[in-house]
C-alpha cells in the first residue's frame, strides 16, 4: 500500500461566497506516496473536522469530500461546503477559542478513514472571524454586532426561523422593544386569531417583546384578502385593548376591541367597522349579559343575550302619524296608527224615567270615521237612541244614519256595538252636526250614548 503525504496549506484570507452556498475557506495540498512522487488523477474521498481547543477537542463541525487530484496530484475543497456529518459551519464561533483541523483519508474513495493528523488554524478568513469575534463574550450567536468605543458588541437580535423561513430582527432600547419581522408567514394578531400573512412588519412594545404596535403590509389570506396594508395597536401583555385597521381598498375595515373577540364578562367592548356595515358588541357587568348593535344599508339590529332578545329596526323615516310597529317576532316597521276619539250625549230625566224626542246636537271638528256605540244607563231597562246628521248649511234638516242598528237597551242596563253592522254611511266630515233622538226608553232615568271614531 502507498503512504500518502499531505502538504497544508490554507487560504485563510480568502472567502469562497455565492447566491447558493455559505461562507467557506479553502483547503489546498498535493497526494503523495511514500517516494515523495506525486500522484495525479486520483479519485479519494476525505473528511475534514474542526475541533475547539485541541487536536481532539470538542467537534464543533465534519464534513466529508469526494476529491480527484489533478495531474500534478494536487487537490482543493472548501471547508463548509461539503456534505454535512455533524455540525453547522455557520455557527462555529471562530473566537471563542483555538481551532485544529484534522484531516481523514480513504484514498480508495471509500469510507475506512485514515487519520493523517490534526494541526491549528493559526489564522481565520477574516469575514468569518469578523461575524463572531471583537469583544466575543457580549456578541452571543443569533444578535446583530456593532462597534464602539468599548470594541465590538451586540444587543440586537438576529434570528432566521427556520420552520417558516422569517427573518427577525429584535432591539430593546431604553427599556423599549423595537422589531422587524420579514417573511411569508409572519403572525398577524386580528381580534384574538394569529393570522399567518406575508408581511413586512414594524413592531414596538416593552423590554419583554410585548407588542405595543404594528403596522405592517402583505396578504391575510385566511380572510380573503389578497392586498393589504394594516395597523394594530395593543396590549398584549396586559390584553386590554386594540385598535385593528386594514386598508383593503374597496373595503376598509377597522376593528376596535378591549382584548379580543372573546368578550370577559364586565370588561370587553368590540366595534367593528367596515364598508357598508358597523357592529358593536359589549358586555355589561350589572346584568351579565352581551348587548349589541348591528347597522347595514337595510336594518339596524338591537340584540341583547344570553335571553336572545332581537329588534331589527327598518332603515327609512316613516310618514307624517305612522309609528314603529312589531309583527311579534323582533321586525319592527312603520305603520299608520288610528288615532281615535269619542262623541257622545247623556240624557238625565230628573228622576223621572226619561221621555221621548231630541235631546240635543253636539259638532265634530275633525274629518273621521265612526267605529262603534256604548249606551250604559242607571239601572236595567229599555232604551233607543237614533243618531242623524246634517252641516251647518242643511241645518235643522238631519239624516239618521243608524239604520236599522240604533243604539238600543233592552231590558238591561249596557250595551255596544263595534262592527257597526246595520249602519249607514259612517264617514265624518269636520263640521258636521249630529243629533241625538230618544225612539222609546222604559225603567231607564238617566242614560249616556258614546261614539267611537277614528281621526285622520
Amino acid at each position: 500500500m502507498r503512504k500518502f503525504i499531505f502538504l497544508l496549506g490554507l487560504a485563510v484570507l480568502c472567502l469562497v461566497c455565492n447566491a447558493q452556498s455559505p461562507l467557506a475557506f479553502p483547503y489546498q495540498a498535493v497526494a503523495r506516496d511514500s517516494f515523495g512522487t506525486p500522484i495525479p488523477d486520483q479519485a479519494m474521498r476525505i473528511r475534514l473536522t474542526i475541533h475547539d481547543s485541541s487536536a481532539t477537542g470538542p467537534i464543533r463541525y465534519r464534513e466529508t469530500d469526494s476529491i480527484i487530484t489533478d495531474n500534478l496530484g494536487m487537490f482543493t475543497v472548501n471547508i463548509g461546503e461539503g456534505t454535512v456529518d455533524s455540525g453547522t459551519f455557520s455557527n462555529i464561533n471562530w473566537g471563542s477559542a483555538a481551532k485544529y483541523l484534522q484531516v481523514e483519508l480513504d484514498p480508495a474513495g471509500g469510507t475506512s478513514y485514515i487519520n493523517m493528523g490534526a494541526s491549528q488554524l493559526l489564522s481565520v478568513p477574516f469575514a468569518l472571524h469578523s461575524g463572531s469575534s471583537g469583544n466575543l463574550s457580549t456578541v452571543p450567536y443569533g444578535q446583530i454586532p456593532y462597534g464602539d468605543s468599548n470594541g465590538l458588541r451586540a444587543t440586537s437580535k438576529f434570528a432566521r426561523d427556520p420552520g417558516t423561513g422569517n427573518t427577525h430582527f429584535v432591539t430593546p432600547r431604553n427599556g423599549k422593544f423595537y422589531g422587524l419581522d420579514l417573511g411569508d408567514s409572519v403572525n398577524v394578531k386580528i381580534d384574538a386569531t394569529n393570522i399567518p400573512t406575508p408581511s413586512a412588519i414594524l413592531v414596538y412594545g416593552d423590554s419583554a417583546g410585548s407588542y405595543g404596535a404594528q403596522v405592517g403590509v402583505g396578504q391575510i389570506p385566511a380572510f380573503g384578502i389578497n392586498a393589504t396594508a394594516f395597523m394594530r395597536v395593543a396590549d398584549d401583555a396586559k390584553g386590554t385593548a386594540s385598535i385593528n385597521v386594514l386598508n383593503l381598498g374597496a373595503h376598509p375595515d377597522i376593528i376596535l376591541s378591549a382584548t379580543s373577540s372573546t368578550l370577559t364578562p364586565g370588561r370587553q367592548g368590540i366595534m367593528h367597522i367596515e364598508q357598508n356595515a358597523a357592529s358593536m358588541v359589549w358586555h355589561d357587568a350589572s346584568d351579565q349579559h352581551v348587548h349589541g348593535i348591528y347597522a347595514d344599508s337595510t336594518k339596524l339590529k338591537i340584540y341583547s343575550s344570553p335571553a336572545q332578545y332581537a329588534w331589527t329596526w327598518p332603515n327609512t323615516e316613516g310618514a307624517n302619524g305612522q309609528a314603529l310597529t312589531t309583527n311579534g317576532s323582533g321586525t319592527l316597521g312603520w305603520s299608520s296608527v288610528p288615532k281615535k276619539n269619542r262623541f257622545g250625549i247623556t240624557i238625565d230625566g230628573l228622576g223621572d224615567v226619561i221621555t221621548t224626542g231630541s235631546k240635543g246636537f253636539t259638532e265634530i271638528p275633525y274629518n273621521g270615521t265612526i267605529t262603534g256605540w256604548t249606551i250604559v244607563a242607571d239601572q236595567a231597562g229599555s232604551c233607543v237612541i237614533d243618531v242623524k246628521r246634517s252641516n251647518y248649511a242643511s241645518f235643522p234638516t238631519t239624516t239618521s244614519i243608524a239604520g236599522t242598528a240604533l243604539p238600543t237597551l233592552s231590558t238591561a242596563q249596557k250595551n255596544q256595538n263595534t262592527t257597526l253592522s246595520g249602519w249607514g254611511n259612517t264617514a265624518i266630515t269636520g263640521g258636521d252636526m249630529f243629533e241625538f233622538i230618544v225612539n222609546s226608553a222604559t225603567t231607564v232615568k238617566r242614560v249616556t250614548l258614546i261614539i267611537e271614531t277614528t281621526m285622520e
